[in-house]
């Protein structure tokens, strides 16, 4: 009678378990959905919007919101990672304050990378099967007075 009793106990709380996570999964299923069909009435300009898609908006703000952030952060990095080019004029004003700050400092230290150099079109040390073994290492200097 005890061995049912246990036995029963361990199959319902397994039953529940497995109930817990089908509910956990269709639920993110439904939310991926929703992000979907979100994401697919933003696409569209606000006049390309029917009656139907200004009610899923406004049922769904929350995931509109979250879409938008998200778009706006994707929108700022992808700026942040263009390459800026100046004028010459810009790019003389620039040079000489670096040159005056150069001269009046006490201790420089000068960090270059291969973001600078390949942004020079200088060529990287990758190759087919990785860095090339011949490829000057990394390099410090020490610059003092003469």
């Amino acid at each position: 009678m005890e061995e049912e009793l246990v036995a029963q106990l361990g199959v319902s709380s397994r039953t529940e378990r497995k109930a817990q996570e089908r509910a956990q999964i269709l639920q993110r299923e439904n939310q991926r959905k929703t992000f979907k069909l979100v994401a697919k009435i933003l696409k569209k300009s606000e006049l390309e919007r029917t009656a139907e898609d200004e009610a899923v908006l406004q049922l769904h703000q929350d995931t509109a919101s979250e879409l938008c952030k998200r778009q706006t952060r994707r929108n700022s990095l992808k700026r942040k990672q263009e390459e800026v080019t100046d004028s010459a004029e810009d790019l003389r004003d620039k040079v000489r304050d670096l040159a005056e700050a150069v001269r009046q400092a006490k201790h420089l230290v000068v960090y270059t990378g291969a973001g600078i150099s390949t942004a020079a079109s200088i060529p990287d040390y990758r190759g087919p099967e990785g860095v090339d073994p011949a490829a000057p290492g990394p390099r410090c200097e020490f610059i003092g007075p003469e």
